[in-house]
């Protein structure tokens, strides 16, 4: 973000906050750094307007969600893709840590079906996410920037979902937990590339 900046490019980061939050100094050389909630969903209108802003201009655009992360609450039409029936044992259930302590996360996940509710309910979150990353592509098609703007989607990790006996990401490094996606898109990027190598910092 100091980089663009420097260079005469607007810098805004939209951000769910936590460990990606201005206090611990992601804020540095952004323009504009806010956070409006945790999920992606809070922070979309405001991304939106931005876009429709200074998308005409040179710009570095930052977004950060937790929608895959717990707890889980993704829309009920989008479940309903991904689930056909919740376990008595699982409504309301939202793998949160309250969940976890009160011990109804535990009760759903034994549940007949419950494992396999959990994993509808990543897979809707997921689902969901790359709903409302189209919606900012459409902004910045709107815009006419998108031909113009390189696009890169990655994470910081993957995520448990019992494949090993765990739950959650902070136990295992198996490779759930530790492969992520990096997509780049746009001008000056080869189309249908698949670089099944690791990628590094280091180069």
């Amino acid at each position: 973000a100091e980089r663009m900046s420097d260079a005469g490019y607007h810098t805004a980061a939209f951000t769910g906050g936590g460990f990606v939050g201005a206090p611990l100094g992601f804020g540095q050389g952004f323009h504009e750094f806010r956070t409006r909630g945790r999920r992606f969903e809070a922070n979309l209108p405001a991304i939106e307007t931005w876009i429709e802003r200074y998308g005409a201009e040179p710009f570095f655009l930052f977004v950060h969600h937790f929608n895959m992360h717990r707890e889980y609450a993704p829309p009920s039409g989008v479940l309903e893709r991904f689930a056909d029936a919740t376990p008595d044992a699982c409504r309301g259930v939202t793998f949160s840590n309250d969940d976890m302590r009160n011990g109804r996360r535990d009760r759903c996940i034994r549940a007949p079906g419950g494992r396999r509710y959990l994993q509808a309910v990543y897979a809707a979150e997921l689902a969901y996410a790359d709903e409302l990353l189209g919606r900012v592509l459409r902004a910045l098609e709107t815009a006419g920037a998108l031909d113009d703007t390189v696009v890169v989607v990655t994470s910081d990790h993957g995520e448990e979902l019992l494949d090993h006996g765990s739950f959650d990401h902070v136990r295992t490094l198996y490779r759930e937990v530790l492969d992520v996606p990096l997509v780049i898109a746009g001008p000056g990027v080869a189309q249908g590339i698949v670089v099944p190598d690791l990628a590094d910092s280091t180069g």
